[in-house]
This record gives structure tokens, sequence and C-alpha cells, in this order.
């Protein structure tokens, strides 16, 4: 008996030893805080708006195949025409040209649910907002949706925008929905508490993107400031149970009820952060989402075991 318990507690080391290198292998990223691209160099007006780009393979994906070996022209900065075979003279000595040389092109990606820090996972600071930026750029994603940033607050995602906007960094265009709502001590407080290593009462939470709702908040007045930022979204943190938050301190549906209708009025589309199916339901979400036929954006990777973990 204690032999096999030794050999069992052996298995349980390795395995945890083999999680804890998997996560850390995982997660370094071994291009960290060193940007590839130059503004200046990706925007330079020298670049111009037209050119034809040879022998490419084109991703079409509104059915489903692959367009090989097909030149594109671009004109005006618009897509003019594709066609494949002899390219005429007339393209070549009017246009510059970039040959692709077999690789692969398809339509910029859109990511719903983006995160310009670690997304969650470990301390960001603020050269890992353009490091992520960049990388989405350099992948093909050509816009993204970020919903908050632990970390950050609306003013600095809002300055991130303008930038993207005046083409001073390299980044897919931003929409943003800001600073997170929720209600005193709820979730993510008790988590960046911990993640950051202080006191939730210590917490800044305007620095950290977060708004504190009671029944005394001027819903209008945060409505306004994230109109006024160019801000295009609300987004309410719904838990009763993920990381140190309690059925207490998660946010009223009578809250959630005056903050879809204030933002109703200002024109932002309201957000929720679920994780529990509990949660789900005490808000009467699932009915509410069927009827109205609203959209669900789930985070691809944790969707599953946070489920499972949530509802055990």
């Amino acid at each position: 008996m204690f032999k096999f318990l030794k050999i069992f507690a052996a298995i349980i080391l390795i395995i945890l030893i083999t999680a804890i290198a998997g996560y850390v292998a995982w997660f370094h990223n071994t291009e960290e805080h060193t940007l590839q691209l130059n503004p200046d160099e990706v925007y330079s007006d020298e670049r111009g708006d037209d050119y034809l780009i040879t022998h490419a393979n084109i991703i079409d994906v509104e059915n489903g195949v692959v367009l090989e070996n097909r030149h594109l022209l671009v004109h005006n900065g618009r897509f003019q025409r594709i066609f494949e075979g002899v390219i005429p003279d007339s393209l070549t000595q009017n246009y510059p040209v970039l040959d692709a040389e077999s690789r692969y092109l398809m339509p910029a990606l859109f990511d719903m649910h983006a995160h310009l820090n670690s997304g969650g996972l470990i301390p960001p600071d603020d050269t890992t907002r353009l490091m992520a930026l960049e990388q989405f750029a350099r992948y093909g994603v050509g816009t993204i949706f970020t919903l908050g940033g632990m970390g950050f607050n609306q003013e600095v995602t809002a300055g991130l925008i303008q930038q993207q906007q005046k083409k001073e960094l390299v980044s897919p265009m931003i929409f943003a929905a800001g600073d997170f709502l929720t209600s005193p001590g709820g979730y993510p407080i008790p988590f960046l508490s911990q993640m950051l290593g202080i006191p939730a009462g210590e917490l800044n939470l305007n620095e950290q993107g977060v708004i504190e709702v009671t029944d005394a908040t001027d819903l209008k007045a945060i409505m306004t400031a994230k109109r006024e930022l160019g801000l295009h979204g609300v987004k309410v943190m719904v838990e009763s149970r993920l990381v140190g938050a309690t059925a207490e301190n998660r946010i009223s549906n009578e809250q959630i009820e005056q903050i879809a209708q204030t933002a109703s009025e200002a024109d932002l589309p309201v957000f929720a952060h679920v994780t529990n199916l509990a949660d789900f339901e005490a808000a009467n979400h699932i009915n509410t989402m069927i009827e109205d036929s609203v959209y669900v954006t789930p985070s691809l990777l944790m969707s599953y075991p946070v489920r499972f973990l949530q509802t055990a």
C-alpha cells in the first residue's frame, strides 16, 4: 500500500510539473515587448493606394474555396479586379507589382472578444497593449472589439482608438466598451486583488477600469462619458462564483435592467460577463436572449472548462 501511495504521489508530482511548464510555455511570448512594425513605414504615403498583387491563392470565404494563382488589382485603396492568366502589360507598367509567390490572401478577420493585455492571466503593463495590437494586425485581424481591460481604464482605451485612427500605431480598427460595471466588491475586484497582490480596499478602481454601481449611481453620466470618449458599449459583470465573487456581491437584476435601459437611451449596446449557468437563469437571460435574438460571443478557449467548473 505504501509503495502504491509513493507511485501515485510521484505521478501527481510529474503531472503538476508538466502542467506548470506547459502554462509557462503557452503564455510566454518570445517577442514580448518587441514591436516589429513602424507606423511611419506601414502608412507611408510613398506606398500609395494603387498596386497589383500577382500569383496569389485567394481564399473565397463566401463560397468556401481557394482561387489558386490569381492576380488582384487594387485601385484607390479598393479591390478593383481579380483575374487569372496572362497579366496585361498596361497593368505592370502602371501599377507597382507585388508578387505573392503563391502565398494566401483572405479578408481581414474580426475578433469580437479581444483583450489588449495578458487576457487577465498575469498583471498587464502598457507595453503589452501595443504588442497585442500589433500582433492582431500581423496575424490578419482587421477589427477588434475589446470589452474592457483589467489594468487600465477607458481613457487609456480611448487614447489607443485615437492613435489607431491617426495611424500612429499599427493596429486593427478598435471598438471598445470601456470600464466594467459591477457591484461594490463584485467581480473582478476580488480577482484583481489576488492578481496584483493588493487588498481590495486599496485598489484604485479608476486606474483598473472598474466602476462600482449602487442605487445612487448616476448611470446617465456614465453613459455620457462613454459616448464622449468615443466608446461603443457597456460591459456588466454578472458573476456570483467566479474568482472570489459571491452571490451577495453580484450586481442585482434590477440594476442590470436600469443599466440596460440607460445604455439603450444612449444608443450603447450592453455586454454581460456571465460564466455561471445559475446567474444566467437567475437574471432570466436565456429566455430573453431567445426572444430578442441576442448574440453570444464566447471566449472560445475558456468557455468549455469554465462551463463545467462553475456548475460543478
